[in-house]
């Protein structure tokens, strides 16, 4: 899989903060780094880049060092050469002395077991420079202590090495010096004759050793360059006592291996050995299983391979047969579906290609002598699964028993590790979900966690199965049973390298459906071949009847390997790739039912011959760089190509903190804008080409950022002039003011109300008048004017009015409504009409419910007789109410009910739209504005997708009329990636993408000094308030605090804006001296305080009212079932408010206050159907009058039609899995939900949930982690009912990082012997699961 880009770091150990970083390109292959000092000691970490994102790093550490002369037996001395070799931690196996009885040759020996990674044993340059392909060869022509040197003391023919006389390489002399590293392969053309090469007659294939897995003749070397193989693992381990896979995790323990997040060192140690023999081609595979027992077998021995494939070790049937038969067939098929593979009777393992991946199998082997058939042997066996996860179950026994060498080497005991402090402990084991074929399992740990769980059960043969499943899972779906059979599973949990349980339950499967119920056995059409290239061939298909789970083509290659291609059940047409040029090939197709594969239908193709090409074209050549539109923060740059052509360019530059950055650009771009640099400031910028995997260039440019140019100086602080009152009525005052000096940016007018409130009236900057509504007859207001300019609030200036005394005779009788009638309907609005046969009315208000219940208000003014009301949904009833706004009166309501229209079905559109490219531009520091067009068709609406900084997908929906959308909330410079889909029905089309940088934040200048405060005058002074003003001649303050004691003595705190220079202290007592002190509040430090003093205001003696006033009736009237409008009369006197109560069908209290010009008011939210009684009370003052009471039942909800049964879920099933998505498909076979939820545990364990609307009938579910296990639940909502759920499993596709390679690079470094002198470069997709990544180093012996 292809990345960005690569992140390298280069930090010396001895300095740290001398780190150096750099940047590579997606294409590049090796790094080198120059003017480093000889034997420093360096730690390198690399991380891949994709789409932002980086991988897991890989950390390497190195050491420089001058290489010595280097001997090439019998020729001139080598150059000097700096080199890099891994420093590699101390081992256990650096114990080893010359005094040990195992280890009889010297520290200094270079090929002595006992001298890996120690001091003593310097890495010489002649160790080091080691071709990748001789990486464990058996022998070295050219070592400096020959085999064939009667001094060596672990010479193939010295009796140290009893067991093993004549071969060269036997893996149990730890004492020879022969190590499979040798400095130089056998095959090297240095020494084509050398007595002690490996192909000598000297040294013949040894009668009693005819087995040897390491023979001269097929050198187990390893299966990546600079991993070592199986046998030179078991060599470097030598030191330590048990098997290999003990061995393994003896030295992991003592080197202080590395753990990632929550492995452990026996699933470390199992994982490396699994990846090993996996990863190892089949014979060797085959040779170093088979000499790991201590005993032939006496029969074939299966054992599963790479994926979809198991292995038949036949030693038991060699020489014995002329062919050997064997026959397989997926366990639970009939006789004839099985598959037969023939091979030679010499056959010492045999392949058995082609089969389903973790499906269980039932082989058949036996031999035929001159044409009669011997004894048969009968297995069953799982195919192999691939991958680098643990192996399966039956493979941890061969581990644990069988991973010992024939020869094996004494040595001091592995360290010993402590058990982990809390055993865990398994809870119960429960069934559920029972089919006829498949039982769910369900069980709960108790305490602690386990590494793994195993179930255990026997089929309906008899053979027992087992199952693994992770360690944090709960719950197993154990597939292929037959109906109606009693099974008994035990589940055993895995903690280290204990089973620890175990906990069983029983469960009967379910019995098997009606034959008629069972849908048929699909069948195969016709297999066609078109669209025939040299490379690859297309295949199509038909199915006539039915319908298949997957499909399965194979065939073979032109080496004559069976490969087998994988098709989902939809697909009726797909591409073979990697053919070879005119060859014939024979396809096979085969269809998946069930457990059941049917078929094949065959057909017959031959490749294309290869047209040969043209001359490749010459390199392409790069022109001048200018740059131009030069600005304070960009630079365009341009460039020309005088000769061929591009796949691309890169700009390289340092910013303003001297840090390299990269800018890629497209093959067909001349011309690119750099953005984010620094004004007046000069820069160099290098463009290079890529022109395959190869970088051209670079060529180059400087410029100087433009200066930025300086702000004019802001206008002086403009200035208030007077403020006038004029055009006064009973209800109203028009103010008018004048501007001395500048402009405001707005107003604000000050006032209080009747009942004492302050009121607030925003006005615009441009306007010089204003008329305050809304305020009662006869009454002394005082209006304070503010300018607001910036964020600073200037003023006030005050003016005093009365408003005028209403003329009772002039006043015009209460207007009345007249009939409220529904017109023009659409699916999502209506159009109201209504009269006004007397009066007029100031305003209307129009009062609806929407499709969720949610009372809403539509105000109108008072000359509009026609409202249209938007936002409905389609096929509902609604009742509107109109009420008329007669001063403070409200006046109705008329009502009308009306239900909107259906949605008609658009006919589908011809064709399928598209979308077009999507740009940014408008970058701000949390901002970015997203442009993109749509060259063809239609879109209903579109989705923006990104990541914010939490790294949290976040979704913009956009409409479909929309070709721009401003993305909000982002952070400072930041690169952010932008996926944007269109909604076409029910289908997501895209994405389109692009990149973008927020700005950087300008910081904000240090305020220059402390602000300070001015005088503190009082004015304004009434009997309970105090108006303060103040002044601030110096600075600004973020806001102020008054403080005074109160007529208690209690200290009040009064917290003011920062804008503000007055402020009313309220609730004071007359005729009383107030200390007020004022503090300024700046940044966290508190100024001042400034005081004055104040005494309030004498009360003058009021008249005492004529009388108290008193309620008339009260009655009850538009009764709905959830609401009651109820009336009331003041036959005398006034009240300043209203209270009613009553109780609600909970039977809790409930207050509903009202003003005191009120003589009408609704009660919203009662139930239908219900009897309510009504209490009045009148607020007079400081005293309640009352109450006066009235009942009223509500009336009864018109009866509804039946509501519909309850909906059913059908099947879920997962489809369109990648490595971070999964689509899920359901149906629902009777009713409709009104929504859905899916839920699911991330790869943290944490629950997720994904709502889904009631029409979607699928989801894909986004930011999933690759190659995991996910179990989705389906929940339907159902009014206030979840249903369900329905499940089901899925594994996510396998990501770019594998887990046992940066495992098994880890290894490498604390084996020891690894010097690299160039990094890896780029990461290929081998399309098996694995990632290789080159390297070019060499392994180092000692």
């Amino acid at each position: 899989m292809p990345v960005d880009g690569y992140q390298v770091a280069l930090i010396p150990m001895d300095e740290p903060e001398a780190m150096a970083t750099h940047e590579l390109p997606g294409s590049a292959v090796t790094f080198e780094v120059t003017g480093l000092v000889p034997g420093s000691a360096f730690e390198l970490f690399i991380q891949a880049q994709r789409d932002q994102h980086l991988g897991m790093p890989g950390t390497l550490r190195v050491r420089t060092l001058i290489a010595q002369p280097l001997p090439t037996h019998g020729g001139p001395l080598g150059s000097p050469t700096f080199l890099a070799s891994p420093v590699a931690p101390a081992s256990p196996s650096a114990r080893g002395s010359p005094a040990s009885p195992r280890s009889p040759v010297s520290p200094a020996s270079p090929g002595s077991p006992g001298s890996l990674g120690s001091p003593a044993s310097p890495v010489s340059p002649d160790a080091s420079l080691v071709l990748p392909g001789s990486l464990g060869s058996p022998a070295s022509p050219t070592s400096p202590r020959s085999p064939g040197s009667p001094a060596s003391p672990g010479s193939p023919r010295s009796p140290a090495s009893p067991r093993s006389p004549v071969s060269p390489v036997s893996p149990a002399s730890p004492a020879s010096p022969e190590s499979s590293w040798s400095p130089v392969s056998p095959r090297s053309p240095e020494a084509p004759a050398s007595p002690v090469s490996p192909r000598s007659p000297a040294f013949p294939r040894s009668p009693t050793s005819p087995k040897s897995p390491v023979s001269p003749a097929s050198p187990m070397s390893p299966v990546l360059p600079g991993v070592p193989s199986l046998h030179d693992l078991g060599a470097k381990l030598s030191s330590y006592n048990g098997s290999l896979l003990q061995r393994l995790e003896s030295h992991l323990r003592a080197t202080d291996f590395p753990l990632r997040g929550n492995q452990t060192v026996p699933a470390v140690a199992r994982a490396i050995l699994s990846y090993l023999l996996r990863r190892s081609p089949a014979s060797l595979r085959y040779q170093f299983l088979r000499h790991l027992h201590q005993s032939p077998h006496p029969k074939p021995q299966l054992m599963p391979g790479a994926a979809g494939e198991a292995l038949v070790d036949l030693d038991g049937l060699r020489g014995h047969s002329e062919t050997v038969v064997i026959r397989y067939r997926p366990l639970g098929e009939p006789e004839g579906a099985e598959g037969e593979l023939r091979v030679p009777g010499d056959t010492a393992v045999a392949r058995v290609p082609g089969l389903v991946p973790g499906a269980m199998y039932r082989v058949e082997v036996h031999g035929v002598v001159q044409g009669r058939v011997s004894k048969s042997y009968t297995s069953l066996v799982t195919a192999g699964v691939g991958g680098t996860s643990e192996p399966p179950i039956d493979w941890e026994h061969l581990y644990e028993m069988e991973l010992t060498e024939p020869q094996g080497a004494m040595a001091k005991a592995a360290p010993s590790e402590e058990e982990p402090p809390h055993r865990p402990r398994l809870g119960e084991l429960t069934a559920s979900h029972v089919t006829p074929t498949t039982v769910q399992l369900e069980w709960n740990v108790l305490e602690g966690t386990f590494d793994s769980f195993t179930v255990q059960y026997r089929d309906a043969q008899g053979q027992p199965q087992a199952l693994a499943v992770d360690g944090g899972s709960r719950t197993v779906t154990v597939p292929g049973l037959l109906p109606s059979r009693r099974y008994k599973f035990n589940l055993y949990g895995v903690w280290g390298r204990k089973r620890i349980g175990l906990i069983s339950t029983d469960a009967i499967t379910a019995p098997a459906l009606p034959k008629e119920d069972l849908p048929s056995q699909p069948r195969l059409g016709e297999l066609t071949a078109s669209h025939v290239t040299p490379d690859s061939i297309q295949l199509e298909w038909s199915v006539p009847k039915g319908t298949f789970d997957s499909f399965a083509v194979q065939y073979r290659d032109a080496q004559g390997q069976l490969q087998v291609l994988p098709v989902d059940g939809g697909s009726r047409t797909v591409t073979v790739p990697g053919l070879s040029p005119s060859h014939r090939y024979k396809f096979n197709l085969y269809g998946m039912w069930g457990r059941k594969r049917v078929g094949p239908i065959s057909t017959d193709a031959v490749t294309d011959a290869v047209i040969p090409e043209e001359q490749p074209p010459s390199e392409p050549r790069l022109g001048d760089l200018t740059a131009s539109h030069v600005t304070p923060d960009s630079v365009q740059l341009e460039w020309s190509v005088p000769e061929g052509t591009f796949d691309s360019f890169v700009v390289q530059y340092r910013d303003e903190q001297g840090q390299p950055q990269l800018l890629p650009m497209d093959g067909d771009s001349r011309t690119v804008t750099v953005p984010g640099l620094s004004p007046s400031r000069r820069y160099k910028f290098n463009l290079y080409g890529m022109w395959g995997r190869k970088r051209v260039g670079p060529i180059s440019t400087d410029a100087v950022t433009a200066e930025v140019k300086p702000k004019k100086k802001p206008p002086s602080e403009p200035r208030l002039g007077e403020l006038t009152a004029s055009h006064i009525t009973p209800s109203s005052v028009q103010l008018e003011w004048s501007i001395a000096e500048g402009t405001f940016d707005s107003f604000t007018v000050q006032y209080k109300d009747v009942q004492g409130l302050p009121q607030v009236l925003p006005v615009d900057g441009s306007s010089r008048t204003v008329t305050v509504p809304g305020l009662s007859p006869s009454r002394r207001y005082k209006f304070n004017l503010y300018g607001m300019w910036g964020r600073k609030r200037v003023g006030p200036i005050s003016t005093d009015a009365i408003t005028a005394t209403v003329e009772l005779e002039n006043k015009p009788s209460e207007p009345h409504l007249g009939e409220l009638t529904a017109s023009h309907i659409t699916p999502d609005s209506i159009q109201l009409e209504w009269s006004v046969p007397e009066g007029t009315f100031d305003s209307f208000t129009v009062q609806y419910k929407d499709a969720q219940g949610q009372q809403q208000v539509l105000p109108v003014d008072g000359d509009s007789r026609t409202l249209t009301v938007p936002g409905l949904s389609p096929s509902r009833r609604y009742k509107f109410n109109l009420y008329g706004m007669w001063g403070r009166k409200r006046v109705g309501p008329i009502s009308t009910d009306a239900v909107t229209a259906a949605v008609e079905l658009e006919k589908k559109p011809l064709s399928e739209p598209r979308l077009g490219d999507l740009t940014a531009s408008h970058v701000t520091p949390d901002s970015v504005q997203l442009e993109w067009s749509v060259p063809e068709g239609t879109f209903d609406s579109f989705v923006v997708q990104y990541k914010d900084a939490q790294g949290q997908q976040q979704v913009l929906p956009v409409d479909g009329d929309s070709r721009t959308v401003t993305v909000p909330g982002l952070s400072p410079s930041r690169r952010y990636k932008f996926n944007l889909y269109g909604m076409w029905g029910r289908k997501r089309v895209g994405p389109i993408s692009t990149d973008a940088v927020t700005a950087a934040v300008k910081p904000e200048k240090e305020p220059l000094s402390e602000p300070s405060l001015g005088d503190l005058t009082t004015s304004h002074v009434t009997p309970d308030s105090v108006q303060l003003e103040w002044s601030v001649p110096e600075g600004s303050f973020d806001s102020f605090v008054v403080q005074y004691k109160d007529a208690q003595g209690q200290p009040q705190v009064l917290p003011v804006d920062r804008d503000s220079r007055t402020v009313t202290v309220p609730g004071l007592s007359p005729s009383r001296r107030y200390k007020f002190n004022l503090y300024g509040i700046w940044g966290r430090k508190r100024v001042g305080p400034v005081s004055t003093d104040a005494v309030t205001a004498a009360l003058e003696p009021e008249k005492e009212p004529l009388s108290e006033p008193h309620l008339g009736e009260f009655t009850a009237s538009h009764v709905t079932p959830d609401s009651v409008q109820l009336e009331w009369s003041v036959p005398e006197g006034t009240f300043d408010s209203f209270t009613v109560q009553y109780k609600d069908a909970q039977g809790q209290p409930q207050v509903l206050p009202v003003e005191g010009d009120s003589r009408t008011v609704t009660v919203p939210g009662l139930s239908p159907s219900r009897r309510y009684k009504f209490n009045l009370y009148g607020m007079w003052g400081r005293k309640r009058v009352g109450p006066i009471s009235t009942d009223a039942v509500t009336a009864a909800v018109e009866s509804e039609k039946e509501p519909p049964s309850e909906p059913r879920l059908g099947d879920l099933t997962a489809s369109h899995v990648t490595p971070d998505s999964v689509q899920l498909e359901w149906s629902v076979p009777e009713g409709s939900f009104d929504s859905f939820v899916v839920q699911y545990k991330d790869a943290q364990g944490q629950p997720q949930v994904l709502p889904v609307d009631g029409d979607s009938r699928t989801v894909t579910v986004p930011g999933l982690s690759p190659s995991r296990r996910y179990k989705f639940n389906l929940y339907g909502m159902w009014g206030r009912k979840r249903l369900g759920p329905v499940s089901t499993d899925t594994v996510t596709g396998e990501g770019f990082c594998v887990p046992c390679l940066c495992l098994l690079h880890d290894l490498v470094l604390q084996l020891g012997g690894f010097g690299v002198r160039h990094v890896p470069g780029s990461l290929s997709h081998q399309g098996n699961g694995y990632i290789s990544w080159p390297l070019t180093g060499e392994w180092k012996d000692g």
